[in-house]
């Protein structure tokens, strides 16, 4: 295989790179937020705010809610 062309294209698979590891970390930090508010919700003696919160997690998880 001749990869020869991958040189000519270096700056812009650079950049590529660059910009998903920026939307892998915005992602992972987004994600670990709004994991930490729905089990927070979870706990919650409020029934609304833990059955809502419930409700979420069974439609992400494919389970039906009883």
């Amino acid at each position: 295989m001749d990869f020869s062309w991958i040189n000519s294209f270096a700056g812009e698979l650079l950049h590529g790179l660059g910009i998903t590891l920026k939307l892998l970390g915005l992602s992972g930090f987004f994600g670990f937020i709004l994991a930490v508010l729905v089990a927070l919700g979870r706990l919650s003696p409020n029934r609304l705010i833990s059955g809502s919160m419930r409700a979420y997690t069974s439609v992400f998880r494919g389970r039906h809610w009883p």
